[in-house]
């Protein structure tokens, strides 16, 4: 068989791709009776556009007292804080125990440590006016 780059000539046509099936613009019905809205409002393709928002949540709380508006008694405050034994705690103290006890990789009297450890207790914020809690890191 001779090939087309050794025998100098154009290469063979292709046919054009079939024509796609395009669906018609879908359009969503808008009933008059809905609540009302602003004459200022943009109007898109006939339709309202109704702004949407969206807002992130971040944690406020941390491992120091944090100033903030307390939700319950609306009382500016700087949060009083409690560090309570979580369940990361009790994991450590767990694993610890098991290594320590049935393994004797660690001595199995040190898996209180973790009760002893900041970084491993939780953190309970409190407002100090109308001592509720409010939000745990």
């Amino acid at each position: 068989m001779a090939d087309p780059e050794k025998s100098g000539g154009p290469p063979p046509a292709y046919d054009s791709p079939p024509a796609y099936y395009s669906p018609p613009p879908a359009t969503i019905p808008v009933s008059t009776a809905a609540a009302p809205v602003a004459a200022a409002a943009p109007r898109l393709g006939g339709a309202t556009a109704i702004p949407v928002f969206i807002t992130a949540r971040t944690n406020v709380y941390g491992v120091n007292p944090v100033e903030m508006d307390c939700p319950h008694c609306n009382a500016h405050v700087v949060t009083h804080i409690e560090r309570t034994a979580g369940a990361l705690t009790w994991l450590i103290v767990g694993i610890c125990f098991f290594l320590g006890f049935f393994l004797a990789f660690i001595p199995w009297c040190l898996c209180c440590i973790p009760f002893c450890s900041d970084s491993c207790l939780d953190v309970l914020h409190f407002c100090p006016s109308c001592r509720r809690a409010l939000g745990r890191y």
